[in-house]
């Protein structure tokens, strides 16, 4: 959903200085013309404070990602790079005299960290969670007629990470000045409560404010337009409001052979709503959105539209490598552009809110979309507490903001209330679903879990969905709840430096070298994860999953899983680098997940200087269902795939739910997995994983459930 005000604005750029000639409007960019300092600039505060010296940047930006990047045996975990510290921000604007009466509102789409808003001097606003977006009504504040400054302290020491986080106005900001009588930020919500094939019903539920100081009689009109801005239903409803409420209007139309919003083909409609008062139109907004039906099942997956669609997901980590945590639209299409060319379908945010701009991308460009909130709770979201204290005090404010923003949005299909929450009671899911249930019932709620225990202890039992992350996790809710639909929210993790072919191949998935380069084979992954082949091979065998979402689709900066100790700073799980350049798994890939495009693809390169003679392996990557090789015209020999049925058929255990006397998993004080000793780890198929006994001590057990009939 894109949503924007069509009343007239004009922002006139002079050096720092923005004039606005304004008759009730928004500006789409806030962004240019503003001063930047680092450090403790209190004294910035003030409306006459002389900024000359600092320097001149324009929006998004991040302060961090130019460096300077810390000593080789610093820790790489948030890419040692500065980012914890203060920014400070300045920005003049003018607002002409004939704007008086007006609202004067901001709208952040998010500051990394703690943001606290100045206008001429007095403190407007703030907020803590650096992914969320917020706004601010800074009219009180404001001077008509006359030069204003706007204020921004964003300080990141409260902000704890487990990868770089970024720092500063990192993404856009939008100026709104409105009626009085006007409708709030994400104030118009879309939903189609029933769709068919001939027909489907619309219902827009429009909030409409009166910042007057009278009861005002108001007009509301929504119009829908189809995909080619045909109008195809108009409807108007009347409104009294009181002098400082709200009033919500409720319009229902109804709309003849609807084309459908799908991930091939993404058809968009267009609500415009129109707020008259005295025949005079106040406010006009547009507010994206599709028609479609989507339903997780149990039993069978995923399913949209009617039709069964496996999610071919992967996840994707807010920066944009080189450019930092700054958002750029254009290099996040680019990034879904060669998602969409590998097969994928499916995104998962993870773990925090995404820009606005992704959702319209992936509107636009037919992916679904698991939409989360947390990365745990906490330190992690900017708050120095505690699990329940932050659930009670903190969580609500930061659900409300993130589903009022997206809810419009027809390829969010999942609402996730966090990921790899340790400690977590039941009495947390039930509060955070609650809170995502009381501003949208349309969408399935989920969770990313790493710890089987939550499942088999009934700890979730209020989430519609579950995600499990890593060693098919998933089974042990499949037996806990039978009913819940499951997805794996996040496989593989498997390590890749593009270009790093080592000659001689790993022993297996955790023989990953010393010399900070991981093998581009695709043979080796983190301990408590796999590779790509053993996940296929899952997700073909377990069709009652949704489908899954690899980590991850790019490499990101920080988390240098495994070699931390060696001086890296960025990942090596993404299956296209953090350039965007493909690694070889991206043909991998590909060959399984877009059938229907010929895939073909050789590594390593060619020449190997010092190795003539000797044996060289080379990987084939086809979604063929064999390939000859040839080197100067002489064929080496022709491989076929093998049957995975055959080559599973004496493990009667394979995907069964186990348990065992120890099941351990290691994890440091932010949460990242060190080590895993799971019961399900003997039975996953991998001769490199196994389960073993905590101690020498009696009694220790392992056992497995194979179901009735299974011998």
């Amino acid at each position: 959903m894109k949503t924007k005000t069509l009343l007239t604005l004009t922002a006139l750029l002079l050096g720092p200085l923005t004039s606005l000639h304004v008759s009730a409007a928004t500006v789409e960019d806030f962004g240019f013309g503003w001063k930047f300092a680092k450090g403790d600039q209190q004294a910035a505060i003030a409306p006459n404070f002389d900024d000359s010296k600092w320097e001149h940047v324009d929006l998004p930006h991040d302060w961090a990602i130019s460096g300077p990047f810390g000593a080789l045996n610093e820790s790489g975990g948030t890419g040692k790079l500065p980012w914890s510290g203060e920014g400070w921000y300045r920005k003049q604007f003018e607002l002409p005299a004939s704007a008086k009466g007006q609202r004067v509102q901001l709208l952040f789409d998010g500051v990394m960290a703690s943001p606290k808003v100045y206008l001429n001097g007095k403190e407007v606003g703030s907020w803590i969670y650096g992914y969320n977006s917020f706004f601010i009504d800074a009219t009180d504040a404001a001077e008509f007629g006359k030069t204003n400054v706007l204020t921004v302290h964003a300080d990141t020491r409260n902000h704890r990470a487990r990868w770089y986080p970024g720092a500063g106005i990192y993404r856009k900001v939008t100026l709104r000045l409105v009626s009085p009588i006007h409708i709030p930020t994400w104030g118009v919500f879309v939903t189609t409560p029933l769709v068919q094939k001939d027909m489907a019903q619309i219902h827009a539920q429009v909030d409409v404010s009166n910042k007057s100081a009278q009861s005002q009689s108001v007009g509301v009109e929504v119009a829908i337009l189809d995909p080619k801005g045909k109008e195809v239903s108009k409807e108007t409803s009347a409104l009294t409001i009181a002098a400082g409420e709200v009033a919500i209007s409720t319009l229902k139309a109804q709309i003849p052979n609807p084309e459908l919003w799908d991930i091939e083909h993404p058809h968009l409609y267009t609500a415009v709503t129109r707020l008259v008062v005295e025949g005079r139109e106040v406010h006009r907004e547009e507010t994206t959105f599709g028609i479609r039906t989507i339903s997780f099942t149990a039993d069978d997956g995923f399913y949209l539209n009617g039709r069964r669609v496996q999610l071919k997901g992967v996840n994707l980590h807010h920066d944009q490598g080189p450019l930092g945590a700054a958002f750029f639209p254009r290099a996040m299409e680019r990034q879904l552009q060669i998602m969409k060319n590998m097969g994928v379908n499916a995104i998962r945010t993870s773990h925090n809110p995404s820009a606005p701009e992704l959702l319209e991308l992936c509107d636009r460009m037919g992916f679904v979309v698991w939409n989360e909130l947390f990365d745990k709770y906490g330190p992690t979201a900017g708050v120095q507490c505690g699990i329940d204290e932050f659930v009670k005090t903190y969580a609500e404010r930061e659900a409300k903001n993130f589903i009022l923003r997206d809810r419009n949005h027809p390829s969010v299909v999942l609402w996730s209330i966090g990921n790899e929450i340790p400690d977590l009671k039941k009495e947390h899911v039930d509060a955070m679903v609650g809170y995502f249930k009381k501003y949208d019932t349309t969408r399935q709620t989920t969770l990313g879990s790493h710890i089987p225990a939550q499942a088999s202890k009934r700890i979730i039992d209020a989430l519609d969905t579950s995600g499990w992350n890593y060693g098919l996790k998933y089974s042990t809710a499949r037996k806990a709840y039978p009913k819940m639909p499951l997805i794996y929210s996040e496989s593989a993790s498997a390590f890749g430096t593009r270009g790093a072919y080592k000659l001689t191949l790993p022993k297996n998935k955790t023989d990953w070298g010393n010399d900070g380069e991981l093998t581009a084979y695709s043979l080796t992954s983190a301990s408590w994860s796999d590779i790509p082949e053993n996940e296929f091979e899952g997700m073909r065998k377990d069709t009652f999953v949704a489908g899954e979402f690899v980590w991850t689709g790019f490499d990101y900066l920080g988390e240098p899983t495994p070699q931390h100790r060696l001086g890296a700073r960025s990942s090596y799980f993404g299956i296209v680098d953090l350039a965007g350049l493909p690694k070889d798994s991206y043909y991998l890939y590909r060959s399984h997940w877009l059938p229907e495009s010929p895939t073909v693809h050789l590594s390593p390169h060619w020449n190997w200087q010092g190795h003539e003679g000797k044996p060289v392996p080379v990987f084939v990557y086809t979604n063929g269902d064999e390939a000859e090789l040839f080197l100067n015209g002489k064929s080496l020999g022709r491989k076929k795939k093998e049957s995975r049925d055959r080559l599973h058929i004496a493990n009667l255990a394979y995907g069964k739910v186990t348990s065992a006397s120890s099941d351990e998993l290691k994890q440091d004080a932010l949460g990242n997995v060190q080590e895993e000793n799971l019961s399900s780890k003997a039975i996953d198929g991998n001769p490199s994983t196994r389960w073993c006994a905590s101690s020498g001590s009696y009694p220790q057990h392992w056992q497995v459930d194979l179901g009735e009939g299974a011998v």
